[in-house]
């Protein structure tokens, strides 16, 4: 039985946001939840069943929640069925938030029991059945979990954060300047690289490597800098996400392939150390540098590599083979430039440097528009 990590979002998230999490947990399945109640004993009773579902597919359970994901997910009573839980940006003391709502919107408790259920003009809706509901349920949490909290969180503030994580033996982590909607690029690699972190070694064929960060995603695989007694390598991780335009065969087997073809074609590549069939993984040399599309983004002239990058398309064509000639592909170190991926193709002319590649080495081109 595989292991699962479940993603339930915050409010207005969706399921679909566990994709990025993807990446960040190699060899697990993750998927998310789209919950559709939005009361803590609706919504837990929806995450329980959920849950209670999937354990009979799944031997170990990791969640991953958002914001009020993370109080519903401590209202569902799934404490025995979870192995770890991540919580980013939690609401962790309700009953202090929905005061402070009540606060902002000059409520007073005597209105909300009167009225029942009250609108604010911030577009949240002041509930006495919710208030009471949380009065009369604190929250009972019993699973080890990691915290991810801004110092700019607006909705939880550092005293009950800390509070909670010291009272339920959590770990937490603030990024400074941080805010509760953890969004922008910066945020993200923050986020990432807590998760990365806190991560169990990594084992190619049971040897184990310590994670550092994710390098890259591309079409076929996962990338990631780790290390083993002090020695920097790069695993890759065999994914089998669709790509719409491309076809793969075996990954593994093509690895391999197409690593005794590049290097029969004289071009400048990373060793390759260990290949764990079972786990497909491949661990190789880590080429410490700057890829070209940093140096594009950056507006840093490339052109002093574009002779390289045209030698290695010449002996490439001279096997028969393209090479993906997609910036993320190539690092510079010492003034060498390095095609770090194995991927090649039988050569045609209308994937070649020249025809398609060069475009992406020229500053201005948007990289988003382009494949991984």
């Amino acid at each position: 039985m595989k292991d699962l990590v479940l993603y339930i979002h915050g409010k207005g998230g969706n399921a679909a946001e566990s994709e990025h999490y993807r990446p960040l947990f190699p060899g697990r399945e993750v998927i998310g939840l789209d919950y559709h109640t939005f009361t803590p004993w609706e919504t837990g009773e929806e995450i329980r069943d959920a849950v209670n579902r999937l354990k009979n597919e799944y031997e170990n359970i990791t969640i991953i929640a958002n914001s009020i994901g993370a109080f519903f997910s401590m209202n569902a009573g799934i404490d025995r069925m979870i192995g770890k839980a991540y919580f980013i940006s939690p609401i962790v003391d309700m009953e202090r938030l929905i005061c402070d709502m009540m606060g902002w919107a000059n409520v007073t408790e005597f209105q909300l029991k009167a009225e029942g259920v009250i609108t604010t003009t911030f577009g949240e809706d002041l509930s006495w059945d919710y208030l009471s509901y949380v009065r009369e349920h604190p929250v009972k949490w019993n699973v080890p979990t990691e915290i991810l909290y801004g110092s700019r969180d607006n909705l939880t503030s550092y005293e009950s954060i800390s509070a909670f994580a010291k009272e339920h033996d959590a770990k937490l982590t603030m990024m400074e300047y941080g805010e509760h909607w953890f969004h922008t690029d910066e945020q993200m690699r923050f986020l990432d690289q807590w998760i990365i972190g806190t991560l169990e070694a990594l084992k190619v064929n049971g040897a184990p490597y310590r994670l550092l960060s994710l390098l890259g995603k591309g079409k076929g695989g996962y990338s990631y800098l780790a290390e083993q007694d002090g020695h920097r390598v790069v695993i890759k991780q065999i994914h089998h996400e669709p790509c719409d335009y491309y076809s793969f065969g075996n990954k593994i087997e093509a690895e391999l392939r197409d690593y005794g073809r590049l290097q029969n074609a004289g071009i400048r590549i990373p060793k390759m150390h260990t290949v764990d069939i079972d786990a497909e993984r491949i661990v190789k040399d880590y080429i410490a540098g700057s890829t070209v599309m940093e140096l594009v983004q950056e507006g840093l002239p490339v052109d002093s590599y574009l002779p390289q990058v045209r030698d290695m398309a010449a002996k490439a064509m001279a096997a028969g083979l393209n090479i993906d000639y997609y910036p993320t592909n190539f690092v510079v170190h010492d003034g060498l430039l390095w095609y770090v991926d194995y991927e090649c193709n039988d050569f045609s002319e209308q994937w070649d440097f020249e025809h398609w590649g060069i475009q992406y080495w020229l500053p201005g081109v948007n990289s988003h528009s382009c494949p991984e």
